[in-house]
């Protein structure tokens, strides 16, 4: 059971070896305030320390921070990743875990994260692909919960043509930002790991921002950022972005190949300065972006830990 009677405090255990800031790490991030909010105690072990987003996870209110990794004490435990290790070296096979799951290759039989969908668990999955992969192999419930975000209000102005996140794809970021620049086109490309600010700061600038996924993504935060931020977005399919880049909104698909992503940005350029056809994408893009909140993310966790 995770849910609890009210006659003691309710207690959340959290590890995170934090060695490079991914938004794996945000995400948990974000189920630590969640559970900080409905009131539960909350546990932390943490070390490492990334070189962006350094403090990510530090001070933390109402955080207690622990010197070891402590689940024993705690009513759940919040495992992501290869949080398991470290879990299942204690031998604390009674306690309940919630087991967060943000990416489809969980469900890879090549993939060491695969072998611990074997662990009695409840899970949560950021998106409908992802339950759907792991469905088959999880042993427990498993649940979908929208990824929810907070993006910060940016300035609307405009100063550049087109922004390119490339820290996933940077030779081919590197080739796109080099085909339109001799195009006359404005443009700024981060083809490595910057500050989260940089990157938003980047896309509220720009007209069209061009986010590069890998082939396969659990979520992919960055299309949501520039839908919200750049007038279009161009986000090509990486399988759970699908769910959100919906036909007719300010979020273009294509394929993750050069010519694709060509002939797509060529038409988000033109798109930009349409001031009509423009208008009514990004209407339809902020009615999706409303269904990523973290305030629905928060309330739907409270469900199921409840229902549990």
């Amino acid at each position: 059971m995770l849910g609890h009677d009210n006659k003691h405090h309710k207690s959340v255990s959290f590890i995170r070896h934090y060695h490079g800031y991914t938004g794996g790490h945000q995400k948990v991030r974000d189920y630590i305030q969640h559970f900080l909010d409905l009131n539960w105690q909350t546990n932390l072990f943490v070390d490492g320390q990334s070189a962006t987003m350094s403090n990510l996870f530090e001070n933390i209110s109402g955080v207690n921070y622990q010197k070891v990794y402590e689940p024993s004490n705690s009513d759940l435990v919040f495992l992501a990743g290869m949080d398991w290790q470290d879990f299942l070296a204690l031998g604390l096979s009674n306690k309940p875990v919630i087991n967060l799951i943000q990416h489809v290759r969980h469900a890879d039989p090549e993939n060491p994260l695969f072998q611990f969908l074997s662990q009695p668990a409840v899970r949560i999955c950021v998106s409908k692909s992802v339950k759907q992969a792991i469905l088959p192999h999880a042993n427990g419930p498993v649940h979908f919960i929208p990824m929810g975000h907070k993006i910060a209000a940016k300035p609307l102005h405009k100063s550049n043509d087109l922004y390119i996140l490339a820290n996933k794809q940077p030779e081919l970021g590197r080739r796109l930002a080099s085909y339109f620049s001799e195009q006359n086109v404005t443009v700024i490309c981060h083809d490595h790991y910057v500050e989260k600010q940089a990157v938003l700061s980047a896309m509220a600038s720009s007209r069209v921002s061009l986010t590069l996924p890998h082939h396969t993504e659990g979520f992919y935060l960055p299309g949501i950022e520039a839908m919200a931020l750049s007038d279009i977005a161009i986000v090509p399919d990486c399988v759970a972005s699908i769910e959100y880049s919906k036909h007719y909104s300010n979020a273009l698909r294509c394929a993750l190949e050069f010519e694709s992503i060509i002939s797509t940005t060529k038409k988000a350029l033109q798109l930009a300065h349409s001031a009509a056809q423009l208008w009514l994408r990004k209407q339809r893009g902020k009615a999706l972006l409303a269904k990523y909140s973290l305030l629905t993310e928060r309330q739907n966790l409270q469900k199921i830990i409840s229902a549990e």
